[in-house]
């Protein structure tokens, strides 16, 4: 009876490490608890590695229980090899980004944390990347123009500010982009709607279609009393990249396993070998962290650089700043 029990807790056990790998198999994927699960795959071999020794560990004390930890113990090697593999084939990027030319479009996203990050850190950050494109979500309207003023100070393009807030009292209900003039004249739009609890913005091209339409996203977190926001903010993420000249930036609250197989974007740092390091937290290192900030695009473009760096980790805020270079596809 003993063995039996023990076996079907060791199926259940890789059943569940199973499904916390891979939820896309049953659709689990933004559901409680995997879609939190999987969004730190990194987090997950950390714990899985130190799970092993503990096993091991008490298979050595616990003699009637060994056969039950050494099974154990393969489950969690099952699972640590499993997503190791992931992370290696969406790649950790490189250290420099690609340089900026005419024909590039530098676009940056960064979660500020409620104006927790100075404009002139913003500010240097945007000027040192080229960043033609900032969308910062948790960033007031007051903060953006303060930026984008240091941003010309500095000697970098002259950028027009737009802001939306759906709560004046608090910052992380603000939503910023800031568009560099070169780009011509754009006006926030809600048409294409919005999410659902923290504000996003649309900004759309004046008389010229031919320019794309961006987009300053940030969706509702994760949490368990909000997966059914969260999950329509994805689902108007997706009609979004139905558009046929769309970039999206900012803090998805979502990391690629979040994301439809047949989504009309593709995102910035899965395309240029760069996904596997996470943009949040700031307190852990990149590579146990959540890739959950992103930029994506249809296919009037390409990407052909991503930078995801700590340089800005002591700036104030939970959340990397990432900055991508884009090319028109043809």
């Amino acid at each position: 009876m003993g063995r039996l029990i023990y076996a079907i807790s060791l199926i259940a056990l890789f059943v569940a490490a199973t499904l916390a790998t891979w939820p896309q198999v049953a659709h689990l994927h933004t559901v409680f608890p995997f879609a939190q699960l999987v969004s730190v795959r990194g987090a997950g071999i950390a714990t899985a590695a130190v799970l092993i020794v503990v096993v091991l560990l008490l298979a050595i004390v616990i003699r009637p229980a060994r056969g039950f930890l050494s099974g154990l113990v393969v489950v969690l090697v099952l699972y640590c090899v499993a997503n190791t593999a992931v992370l290696a084939t969406r790649g950790t990027g490189s250290d420099s980004l690609t340089p900026d030319t005419d024909n590039t479009l530098t676009v940056a996203a960064w979660n500020t944390l409620g104006d927790a990050v100075p404009a002139e850190k913003i500010a240097a950050f945007a000027t040192a990347n080229g960043v033609d494109v900032l969308s910062l979500p948790e960033t007031t309207q007051t903060r953006a123009h303060l930026v984008a003023a240091q941003i010309l100070a500095a000697g970098g393009p002259a950028m027009t500010v737009h802001s939306v807030s759906n709560l004046a009292s608090s910052p992380i209900h603000s939503t910023s982009l800031l568009l560099a003039t070169s780009l011509g004249d754009y006006s926030v739009t809600h048409a294409l709607g919005d999410t659902t609890l923290l504000p996003s913005l649309v900004a759309v091209p004046d008389g010229d279609a031919t320019r794309p339409t961006f987009v300053a996203v940030h969706t509702t977190p994760p949490v368990s009393t909000h997966m059914g926001d969260w999950r329509d903010d994805l689902g108007w993420v997706e009609r979004l990249c139905d558009q046929p000249n769309v970039i999206l930036a900012g803090d998805f609250n979502a990391t690629v396993d979040h994301f439809p197989a047949d989504l009309g974007c593709s995102d910035a740092a899965q395309f240029t070998g760069a996904a596997a390091l996470g943009t949040w937290s700031t307190s852990v290192p990149s590579l146990l962290g959540a890739p959950i900030d992103h930029v994506l695009y249809s296919s009037s473009w390409r990407a052909v650089g991503v930078s995801i760096t700590t340089d800005n980790d002591e700036a104030g805020s939970d959340h990397r700043p990432l900055t991508t270079r884009l090319t028109p596809a043809r």
